[in-house]
């Protein structure tokens, strides 16, 4: 599809959409070639109104955000996930400070953080662990043997097809 829109590695995490500059014709085809759906012309018309509800947030920029992947295996890092168990008001907002942090859920019931953490030497956890401690107490440290993306692209793939039907914008259902 030349001067189209592009999408590089079409089957794994790394995925590249360019939409920037494209005229109508070339996304609507882009999305019936590629992610297989018809775009409705209430697609075109109604992003503008997309952009508004974000605009609309306190923080906008934090709704979406442009999302990296790293394939830590192919980079020979450690990933762990750590359990921490804090009384530390600053704690959750604490972790985004801490290099190797990269990303923390805090849990309902408990509200115990979790942390998902890179390294790359054992005296890079050390240095890691010493940190974390610093804001509670760990609970438990689980070395992660595989990781897969692919449910999260699956998940916002169906989510965005649901909401496109739910405001009208798809030409042609279930395609």
């Amino acid at each position: 599809m030349a001067g189209a829109a592009r999408r590089d590695d079409a089957e794994g995490p790394n995925t590249v959409l360019s939409l920037e500059g494209k005229s109508t014709a070339e996304i609507a085809s882009y999305a019936s070639e590629v992610l297989r759906i018809k775009a409705g012309e209430n697609a075109i018309r109604k992003a503008p109104a997309t952009s508004v509800r974000l605009s609309a947030l306190d923080q906008p920029e934090r709704a979406v955000r442009s999302w990296l992947h790293v394939d830590t295996d192919q980079l020979d890092l450690f990933t762990a996930l750590v359990r921490v168990r804090s009384t530390h008001v600053g704690a959750y907002g604490g972790l985004d400070e801490i290099a190797g942090v990269v990303q923390v859920l805090r849990l309902e019931a408990e509200g115990d953080l979790l942390a998902l953490v890179l390294y790359e030497q054992r005296s890079d956890r050390a240095r890691l662990r010493a940190r974390l401690e610093e804001l509670g107490e760990i609970m438990s440290w689980e070395v992660v043997s595989n990781q897969s993306v692919e449910p999260a692209l699956a998940t916002w793939r169906a989510l965005t097809k649901q909401a496109a039907e739910r405001e009208g914008l798809l030409a042609e259902h279930g395609e």
